[in-house]
């Protein structure tokens, strides 16, 4: 997924896919995760909730975002996969000796 995102992250980014964006023209709330590019250029991992703003007559007339940044909860996913992986290699190789 993070190849697929880096590579996303490179390219030019067209409007229309960004979900973000899709909380506007659709007028419902979308929830996600996506990666930004920081002005230094590096990849900033984020979670956001992407809400519509409505007048008096329900009418969207803007959006509202909030954006987490997950740089450590991804980080935590990386070392808990790691780690499960090392365990399975251990469990297998231990088994592999009865």
């Amino acid at each position: 997924m993070a190849r697929v995102e880096q590579d996303r992250a490179s390219a030019e980014y067209p409007r229309e896919d960004c979900p973000i964006d899709q909380a506007f023209p659709e007028s419902n709330q979308t929830q996600g995760e996506e990666v930004f590019i920081h002005k230094g250029g590096s990849l900033l991992p984020v979670a956001f909730t992407a809400s519509p703003i409505r007048d008096e007559q329900s009418q969207t007339i803007g959006t509202i975002v909030e954006v987490r940044d997950i740089r450590h909860k991804k980080e935590a996913e990386r070392r808990q996969e790691l780690l499960t992986n090392e365990l399975n290699h251990r469990v297998k190789n231990t088994l592999a000796t009865v």
